[in-house]
């Protein structure tokens, strides 16, 4: 397969202007913010369209939105993973968002921009039979403070077991998790440059100290080759197991934080500078695919929360 570079370097420029006037200043994920762009019909349009690429199209998006603000790209792809399996299902139910769960026994974190409708009709949650169907999902009564993907506002829903749900893919779950990792990891990474770059010690830009050239370099070096595992897995050409490569980029995130965080000093560990929330959004976005891991390998551990009406 082969994607029609322009027209999505086009798409992404939209995207990501977008994205720097708007996104980065909103304190929490508010779909409303994004009605007039490509964003809330991309996986429809794509799926009009019959792009053969478009799994590889919704990756670069996330990774773009998620490089402006991770909380923005988990959601995103939160719903694009929905929309990708309920498409395979035939399915036309709006407003559908993925989001992992707490425990093996119905406990799963929902966006908080479905909650947003009203209260939830369904949960679809991937088990080692296939997708199924949760009913009555309810808020429950008391949420824990979260720091890591503060904006996403991840609350906690438990539902009773249901039937499976047949035709249902979970496929692009944990390639559009993954492209919400690298995109964190390319924020990592330019905010490490740019402070060893600007920070001078000894009459000398930090940059130029051969042990830190070495540590924001191989950090780099990890995150370019986990998001080249992901991208394979999204053009349908994987070399390594879609779990293992999940697992690789959550990792390499993490360590880029830490790394991060290393280079800059104190400095990393205040809230001034963007690294020490980058750095609680790593391992959220960790936490999320370990959970991604468990339930593709187990079951019960990813969920399919839609709202308005069901299936």
């Amino acid at each position: 397969m082969s994607i029609d570079r322009r027209e999505l370097d086009d798409l992404l420029a939209v995207v990501v202007d977008f994205a720097d006037k708007v996104l980065v200043d909103a304190a929490e994920v508010d779909l409303t913010l994004v009605a007039s762009t490509p964003l809330p019909t991309l996986v429809t349009d794509l799926t009009e369209a019959e792009v053969p690429d478009a799994l590889a199209w919704t990756f670069e998006v996330v990774e773009a939105v998620a490089a402006r603000d991770a909380s923005w790209g988990f959601v995103l792809a939160s719903r694009y993973a929905a929309e990708f399996a309920l498409a395979s299902a035939a399915d036309t139910s709006p407003g559908c968002y993925l989001a992992s769960s707490q425990s093996t026994e119905g406990g799963v974190l929902v966006p908080a921009a479905p909650l947003a409708a009203g209260p939830l009709d369904a949960l679809l949650v991937v088990t080692e039979e296939g997708i199924r169907r949760l009913e009555g999902p309810t808020p429950d009564a008391e949420q824990p403070h979260r720091t890591g993907l503060a904006g996403a506002r991840l609350t906690a829903v438990t539902a009773r077991s249901g039937a499976v749900v047949e035709g249902a893919a979970a496929a692009a779950w944990p390639v559009l998790l993954g492209a919400a990792v690298s995109g964190l990891g390319n924020a990592l990474s330019r905010e490490s440059v740019r402070y060893t770059e600007q920070r001078e010690q000894f009459g000398a830009p930090i940059a130029s100290f051969p042990g830190l050239r070495a540590l924001v370099g191989s950090a780099y070096a990890d995150l370019r080759r986990a998001r080249a595992h992901l991208y394979a897995q999204a053009l349908g050409a994987p070399a390594t197991p879609v779990a293992d490569t999940l697992a690789l980029a959550a990792d390499a995130v993490v360590n880029s934080a830490i790394d991060a965080v290393q280079s800059m000093g104190g400095y990393g560990y205040i809230d001034e500078f963007p690294v020490a929330g980058m750095f609680r959004d790593a391992i959220s976005l960790r936490a999320r695919a370990s959970t991604a891991l468990s339930g593709w390998r187990s079951g019960a551990e990813l969920a399919y929360a839609l709202e308005g009406q069901g299936t």
